[in-house]
């Protein structure tokens, strides 16, 4: 992340290649978006409609859960690549209203995405076409950005920006803080997963995993387990990474504590499944405790991002 806290894109031929070969891959990963829907739901509001209500004569509406889940690893992948792309965006030369709105316009878009299964499950079956519509929208403002980095970097001109650097510093801020509003919406659907899925009382997390042969639940396999913690392990660091670049550009005392508190807390997090599966259920309390302390944890990171106005705040050297 280099490129967020200093220019220098078309100086560094590494780099440069590097950012040309990303935008390729993420305009193939464009059409691929739009082949995926149209061959899951052809563009057609009754497909959507079977998907998430069920055919009329047998409804039968979709899974909360299952649409948790998605959600839930959509914010992650949708909070790296907004990420990314406002970062590239405001290196750009173009005027500062012109970065934020193409910045603001991938933001809303892919948020709307994100929470579109929802909205529609709340308005009704009528509101299928929201769907559609907001995917475009996402569609739209994402090959938007990719078309706006692509024409600068083909530019001939010096690797500058619009000159005024005040206002591109606050720009590289405000892309900070909207990733800490993605930051308390994961904190949100986190919550909400974890509700639907555990459940928030000692007892549930045992029935969870230690199963419950009244109520028909198997233990969880040690299968099941491993592949549920590789993945967190790889998207939690990754993502906890980019938190703690951002949280090293502000001044307060705690910077440290607060890194190592998040690390250690989703660490525990994650591996104590396999503690109460396997060692005591009695370790049901430690998955609590440190689910709640790591969301918490975000929490604050979140508020300390959002407070970027206040001067504690270190100006990215260009």
């Amino acid at each position: 992340m280099k490129f967020l806290a200093a220019g220098g894109i078309k100086g560094n031929r590494a780099l440069y290649a590097a950012v040309w070969l990303f935008l390729i891959v993420l305009f193939i990963y464009w059409i691929g978006n739009l082949a995926y829907f149209y061959v899951k739901f052809g563009f057609s509001t009754e497909k959507i409609e079977s998907f998430l209500f069920g055919d009329p004569e047998f409804p039968e509406r979709i899974s909360i859960s299952f649409l948790l889940e998605n959600l839930h690893s959509g914010l992650f992948l949708f909070g790296m690549l907004f990420l990314t792309l406002a970062s590239l965006i405001f290196q750009t030369d173009y005027h500062i209203k012109a970065k934020a709105a193409l910045a603001g316009s991938l933001f809303l878009s892919g948020t709307a995405d994100l929470f579109a299964d929802f909205l529609i499950l709340l308005a009704g079956r009528e509101a299928s076409v929201l769907k559609t519509l907001l995917f475009l929208f996402y569609e739209a403002s994402l090959i938007g950005s990719i078309a706006a980095i692509a024409v600068f970097l083909l530019k001939k001109e010096g690797d500058r920006t619009n000159g005024n650097g005040t206002a591109n510093h606050n720009g590289r801020l405000r892309g900070i803080m909207l990733f800490a509003l993605i930051n308390l919406l994961f904190v949100a659907v986190n919550a909400a997963l974890f509700a639907k899925k555990i459940g928030f009382s000692i007892t549930d997390i045992k029935r969870y995993y230690a199963g419950s042969p009244g109520d028909f639940m198997r233990p969880k396999s040690l299968e099941g387990l491993l592949e549920t913690a590789n993945v967190h392990f790889l998207a939690v660091s990754l993502y906890l990474l980019t938190l703690t670049h951002f949280l090293s550009m502000i001044e307060f005392r705690g910077r440290g504590l607060l890194t190592a508190a998040l690390f250690s807390s989703a660490l525990v997090n994650i591996s104590a499944g396999f503690l109460v599966r396997y060692a005591s259920t009695e370790f049901a309390f430690i998955k609590l405790s440190s689910f709640l302390l790591f969301n918490a944890l975000l929490l604050f990171s979140s508020a300390l991002l959002t407070n970027f106005r206040r001067p504690s705040v270190s100006t990215p050297q260009s």
